[in-house]
């Protein structure tokens, strides 16, 4: 049904594509991303386990420390990269003096993936019109993005932190496409860092590196990226 709706506004898109982008169409879809995610995000509803696992690491990124926070008895499974995202998350809910176990404080936990839709968003933007697509075009794709119900149900409702370092990885592909190889390096490692699964990227990013036909590059980019 997304499909199809997203196929018949791209046709209208396409009929009126002499038409400028509409600032007040623009707002209105943002908001209404912006609703929805509130909306299903303040449900007492997501992914219960993975939520107070991102809840207790904060709190233990606080308390203890980095420099201790791998050391303990306790169980921690994701790589320090969003473990500051979560410190950050767990100080907020402290100085709010949220309920941790509460609505609120899920809110919280929740914010840093809805906040990097839009992050995506906004660089799926800047990318189509970087490829020649008129204005109206590359924001309709990029609300594609927003509204496709997998990625609002990740962030909002499941409170999976996906969004997070998928935008990183991207970040990397936009920067690759132009070349710039030691910025793609980077943003793919702080991708790497904050949820492992991005080394199912690795492959491409080497293939990528490989092409550009220098050793110097090569060792620009694995040095970077390390």
């Amino acid at each position: 049904i997304y499909c199809a709706v997203c196929v018949l506004v791209y046709f209208y898109i396409d009929k009126n594509k002499n038409r400028p982008l509409n600032r007040m169409a623009v707002f209105a879809v943002l908001f209404s991303a912006v609703a929805a995610r509130v909306f299903f995000a303040l449900q007492d509803y997501c992914f219960t386990y993975d939520i107070s696992c991102f809840k207790a690491g904060g709190s233990y990124a606080n308390v203890l420390g980095f420099k201790n926070l791998y050391g303990g008895d306790f169980f921690l499974d994701y790589p320090p990269g969003y473990m500051y995202i979560l410190a950050l998350a767990n100080g907020i809910i402290h100085l709010l003096g949220l309920d941790i176990n509460g609505v609120g404080a899920t809110f919280v936990v929740k914010l840093p993936a809805m906040i990097a839709d839009f992050a995506i968003a906004w660089l799926v933007y800047r990318f189509a019109l970087k490829r020649g697509f008129e204005k109206t075009k590359a924001f309709f794709v990029s609300a594609v993005f927003l509204f496709m119900p997998a990625v609002v149900f990740n962030s909002s409702v499941w409170g999976q932190i996906e969004s997070w370092y998928v935008f990183f990885i991207l970040l990397a592909l936009c920067l690759a496409a132009e070349n710039k190889t030691v910025f793609a390096a980077v943003s793919y490692g702080v991708a790497f860092i904050t949820k492992p699964q991005a080394i199912m990227f690795g492959p491409l990013f080497l293939f990528y590196v490989i092409r550009r036909k220098s050793l110097k590059e090569f060792f620009k980019a694995v040095g970077a990226g390390l």
